[in-house]
């Protein structure tokens, strides 16, 4: 009786615990999706604000001349961002690069800059970082062996030693392997 008893209390206790869970577990996620329905109709009052002609889109013009409003930078302040962020993130929302921000990428560039960066944001632009150094040494070496090519049959004389066979010569970092690099000739 006293194991069937205590069989009994344990399964019931657990089973509130789970239900506890499951209800905590909703409230929150209704609470964030409130947050951001709230959120996302602050950033349209502020758009709104910020378009003072109406056109629909907010030029840099219009977005400099309200950077020092209290309601501006109070919104990004919630958004935990200082007045020096805005600058830069105000060249970062223009996805179509035209100088002018609609509704849609003002408020998408918004809450997609909101907060601290993550481990996974940091690690892919230290990717596209280490990326785009590789491109620029293999583009560099490659205009350095054309201007040796011209300057050697400019003055006459046999073709300089190729860059893919200079590449050679220099030795990678500790822990890596052969450069990862290939110039090919054209």
């Amino acid at each position: 009786m006293f194991f069937f008893l205590s069989y009994i209390s344990i399964l019931t206790f657990a089973l509130t615990k789970l239900l506890t869970g499951i209800f905590v577990q909703q409230a929150k996620e209704a609470n964030e999706h409130d947050k951001a329905r709230t959120i996302a109709s602050n950033l349209h009052a502020l758009f709104k604000d910020i378009d003072e002609d109406e056109s629909g889109y907010i030029t840099k013009e219009e977005f400099a001349a309200h950077m020092l409003d209290k309601r501006v930078l109070a919104y990004f302040a919630l958004l935990q961002m200082t007045a020096h962020d805005v600058d830069k993130v105000s060249a970062l929302i223009d996805q179509g690069q035209d100088n002018r921000v609609d509704i849609s990428e003002f408020i998408d560039g918004c809450q997609r800059f909101k907060g601290h960066a993550k481990s996974v944001d940091m690690a892919m632009v230290n990717q596209q970082i280490r990326e785009l150094t590789k491109q620029s040494t293999i583009f560099m070496h490659y205009v350095e062996e054309r201007f040796d090519m011209l300057k050697q049959l400019h003055r006459g004389q046999e073709a300089p030693t190729p860059v893919s066979d200079r590449l050679k010569l220099v030795k990678p970092r500790k822990g890596k392997e052969e450069m990862p690099w290939k110039v090919t000739r054209s």
